[in-house]
């Protein structure tokens, strides 16, 4: 509190500690003279009465607080409502930084029972006239917590950005969905049954290499096709999808997409681990991914218990075989680890995809700038938990969207260094972006002359390869620093070159593919995925 919110409190103790003596010396003045004489000589007691809490306590107590003489009537009555106001300022919701924002649960139910107050306070600063502030925005997000898959943060977060939607003009809804968030556990009781498929075929060669079988499978689907499988057994939760239609007129339709929760933090997805591991990508010339070392540890077991089932035996087999069950029990600590960890703040992985998609919702409108595309945008949740939530979404809207007339832009971590578009993507199987989008975005680079925009191979699931996967055009625009390398910062140049990069892929696509779509053809430029 203030010094001057002090003031009052001291001031009201001193009052109240003269109060009885005076009020005792007073009644003894007033008693010979009758009630009408005390009235008619102490024209402050008349002011008092615009106490309320006087007379009750006078009632009950007969020595409790009456007003002195000398006090000015007028001050008390103002003092009170200063008193009332500061206990709600000493509630206000922690700065932005502050270590509270890690804590998923707090005041979850109060901003979820009051979105329209809570939420409404953060997004003022983006309110005013002109283009979205992207910080701002970045902030208010930031402000709500941190989004894990299915937490009150991720929660609060989709009601935020389902108002900013509104804010723009747009329809906006969220559409829920249940997800299996616990990754980690389920892949470190995989690596830990390859470990023990390992020992056991060295004494039953055909048991070990049936339990490594099992779990090398398992984790294909899982990792590889994003089919949940051994997380369906390690608790579900609830997360959702904020979804804005735009118009149904146009021949194409183009979904802008950004994940709006937050990773995990832990040793193996620290700053550090990602640089060295990028600086090894360079070296070899092929990104690695964060799930990479796992599977190829698993398979080299399974090939080791193959060959001791075949009948071969031996030392260097053994030795063989000690190094990928060495990495295995390694990827189980740092897999636990990571279970046990909390959740990063996410400023760069997604917040910043996030901003981006609304400030390219207010620039595009509902695509009325285009002739043959209508402007989707969907906030998925849960993206860090196998891309549930493009999944969910594609499962609900089979009929709505057709494959060789929607595209999917995907903005993710671009709060960072140079604008990358990606050629191929995908944790274990990369699959190839669609060579319309990526010739597309050559042009870009080649007619601007941008040397420092190019194409990438991702090996990291992201909603651009979930809708891949089903036959969908997708891309994916991010950015990278140094060795193509994602950072945890955010920087306005970086937003702005991305901005830039995506509103001219939109216009391209737009004016180049958008006619063959409006031609009576059954096939598109987008149904051909041979082209080039």
């Amino acid at each position: 509190m203030t010094a001057r919110e002090e003031e009052p409190e001291g001031g009201g103790e001193r009052l109240r500690e003269q109060e009885p003596e005076e009020a005792d010396a007073e009644r003894e003045a007033e008693a010979p003279k009758g009630a009408d004489a005390g009235l008619t000589q102490e024209p402050p007691e008349q002011g008092s009465d615009e106490r309320p809490n006087d007379q009750p306590v006078e009632q009950g107590d007969g020595a409790e607080t009456e007003a002195a003489p000398d006090e000015d009537p007028e001050e008390l009555p103002q003092d009170e409502p200063e008193q009332a106001d500061d206990a709600p300022a000493e509630e206000a919701p922690e700065e932005p930084g502050n270590e509270a924002r890690g804590e998923p649960g707090e005041t979850g139910d109060a901003i979820l029972g009051e979105p329209d107050e809570t939420v409404g306070e953060l997004r003022e600063p983006a309110d005013a006239a002109g283009p979205l502030d992207l910080l701002a925005e970045l902030d208010a997000i930031l402000e709500l917590g941190r989004r894990a898959p299915g937490s009150d943060a991720e929660r609060r977060t989709a009601l935020h950005l389902k108002q900013r939607l509104e804010a723009l003009g747009r329809d906006a809804e969220t559409e829920s969905l249940d997800i299996h968030p616990a990754w980690p556990l389920a892949y470190a009781i995989l690596a830990a049954a390859v470990v023990a498929a390992s020992v056991l075929a060295v004494y039953v060669p055909v048991a070990g290499a049936a339990l490594a079988l099992s779990a090398v499978l398992l984790t294909v689907l899982d990792a590889g096709l994003l089919v949940p499988t051994l997380r369906r057994l390690l608790g579900r939760r609830a997360s959702q999808n904020v979804v804005s239609w735009g118009g149904a007129d146009k021949a194409g339709a183009v979904v802008l997409v950004a994940h709006y929760d937050a990773g995990r933090a832990g040793i193996a997805h620290s700053d550090l681990t990602a640089r060295r591991r990028a600086a090894v990508g360079g070296l070899i010339r092929r990104p690695i991914g964060g799930l990479e070392p796992l599977f190829w540890a698993e398979l080299a077991v399974l090939v080791c218990t193959l060959l001791r089932v075949a009948g071969v035996v031996g030392t260097p087999l053994t030795v063989v075989q000690f190094v990928p069950t060495l990495v295995l029990i390694v990827a189980v600590a740092l897999l636990t680890d990571i279970a046990l960890a909390g959740t990063r703040g996410g400023e760069n992985d997604n917040a910043s995809g996030s901003v981006m998609v609304l400030r390219l919702a207010e620039r595009f409108g509902l695509g009325d700038a285009f002739g043959h595309f209508d402007v989707h945008v969907l906030f998925t949740g849960a993206q860090q938990a196998g891309s549930a939530g493009m999944r969910a979404f594609l499962k609900s809207h089979p009929d709505r969207l057709g494959q060789d007339r929607t595209v999917f832009l995907n903005v993710d971590k671009v709060g960072s260094g140079s604008v990358r578009y990606t050629r191929r993507e995908g944790s274990l199987l990369a699959l190839r972006s669609h060579p319309q989008l990526v010739a597309l975005c050559d042009q870009i680079a080649e007619d601007d002359n941008r040397e420092d925009l190019r194409s990438i191979v991702s090996r990291s699931a992201s909603d651009a390869s979930a809708a891949g996967a089903t036959g969908f055009p997708a891309i994916t625009v991010t950015c990278r620093d140094r060795l193509d390398y994602a950072s945890g910062r955010v920087d306005e140049q970086a937003l702005q070159r991305a901005e830039s990069v995506c509103a001219e892929l939109i216009e391209r696509l737009d004016a180049e593919i958008g006619p063959s779509l409006a031609a009576p053809d059954e096939e598109t430029a987008l149904s051909e995925p041979e082209a080039t």
